[in-house]
């Protein structure tokens, strides 16, 4: 799984080998048990946020280019919608201080592949 570029992930599922997309923002919402009680979705340019609200937790997947998206992580965070937000979960990396510094947050939860790793262990069976 690409967390770099979340909304490009695929996976080939059923009898007849059908290949279809990842939504890796609602597997991550499903295993860490969030409710959905807003979805949004900015746009900057070309670049996507797609953005879940649960409570005080705002979970934020979009694709990483390398350049700083502070500004526009701040920009979700001001929007009026999401008064109350005290979490970021965001993929990948962020400027955590800068963030910190400039928003009403009090924690910031980088996903990376290992949240998606539900503690399941396949063991070997004897035939």
């Amino acid at each position: 799984m690409d967390m770099r570029a979340p909304f490009s992930n695929r996976i080939i599922y059923g009898k007849d080998s059908k290949e279809g997309f990842v939504d890796v923002l609602e597997t991550y919402c499903y295993f860490k048990g969030l409710s959905v009680q807003r979805r949004l979705r900015f746009d900057f340019g070309d670049q996507i946020y797609r953005v879940i609200q649960s409570g005080k937790r705002l979970v934020v997947f979009r694709n990483v280019t390398g350049e700083d998206d502070t500004p526009q992580l701040l920009e979700i965070l001001a929007d009026q919608r999401l008064a109350g937000v005290t979490q970021l979960d965001v993929n990948c990396d962020a400027n955590q201080q800068a963030l910190l510094e400039n928003s009403g947050l009090r924690d910031i939860h980088f996903i990376s592949t290992s949240d998606f790793d539900t503690g399941t262990a396949w063991d070997t069976l004897e035939v």
